[in-house]
């Protein structure tokens, strides 16, 4: 094993129970179609703590029943919001979560 992936390791060992309990709280909370806002707002609130800008917007059903392959599942995406965290990278380069 070379020395990255023993940090990276060393990493993983150390942070465990924080990602267990990160996963045990998105877990406990109800989030089944059309109700997902509770769960999403635990992922912007840990977007927020690893410092990412965090991006937040409701789906428009509207335009997305335009797409010739849109297959929706529901009538509207109230209290669905997609979330996105975005890492400013160097050089112009940005990472998506």
């Amino acid at each position: 094993m070379n020395e990255k992936q023993e940090q990276l390791e060393a990493y993983i060992d150390h942070h465990a129970n924080d990602a267990i309990s990160f996963l045990q709280k998105m877990i406990q909370q109800p989030s089944v179609q059309g109700n997902e806002k509770g769960v999403q707002e635990i992922v912007i609130e840990k977007l927020k703590q690893l410092q990412l800008e965090v991006d937040v917007w409701d789906p428009k059903f509207e335009e997305l029943e335009k797409h010739p392959y849109f297959i929706p599942s529901r009538k509207n995406y109230v209290d669905s919001p997609n979330v996105v965290g975005v890492l400013n990278g160097q050089g112009g380069v940005s990472q998506l979560f």
